[in-house]
């Protein structure tokens, strides 16, 4: 797939930096359903479930003694999810130029929403998130940070420590970028 995107660049002759429109390409799975398969369910917050971090976040707020500081909302993207994680069955793709294996999940693979999902969750209940039973794209920890995941991109809110560090143990282990709506 290729696209554009606006991005930084740095003249390497002047070292500057402006915004210039740049090409971009990556490499996408094209899977057909040949046979039904259950095993690629993932779980993906919807409508209702957006609601619920900022209603949570107003509901911070006026709680009387914490001030507007200590209380922060905001949403991450974390680049390249998908390929975080490695394919669970061996998987050989054919181009013009030869055959390739291909180690990790790419984006447009049947399993690889499933797979990057029980990655992701994973690797936030070793940072002692617990999921929601009824929601499982909703998580919370016992310092008051709550967080809600949409495939990449995931939504959260809580008091500004526990949001540091959420932002910390993720950034330890994905390439992410974050975005804190200020008071």
């Amino acid at each position: 797939v290729y696209d554009w995107r606006v991005k930084d660049y740095t003249d390497p002759k002047t070292n500057t930096t402006r915004k210039r429109w740049m090409r971009r390409a990556r490499l996408v799975a094209r899977e057909y359903a040949h046979q039904r398969r259950d095993d690629v369910h993932s779980p993906a917050s919807g409508g209702q479930s957006l609601r619920l971090l900022p209603a949570l976040y107003l509901m911070l707020r006026s709680v009387g003694g914490v001030e507007q500081k200590d209380i922060q909302i905001g949403a991450l993207d974390i680049k390249d999810a998908f390929l975080q994680v490695e394919q669970e069955v061996l998987v050989q793709v054919t181009t013009k130029v030869g055959k390739f294996r291909v180690d990790r999940n790419l984006p447009g693979q049947r399993i690889g929403a499933k797979a990057w999902f029980d990655h992701l969750t994973e690797y936030l209940k070793t940072c002692d998130y617990v999921f929601s039973r009824e929601n499982p794209c909703l998580g919370r920890r016992d310092d008051g940070t709550y967080l809600l995941i949409h495939v990449d991109d995931i939504m959260f809110c809580g008091m500004t420590e526990g949001v540091k560090k959420l932002i910390m143990q993720l950034k330890e282990k994905f390439n992410i970028s974050v975005n804190i709506a200020q008071y």
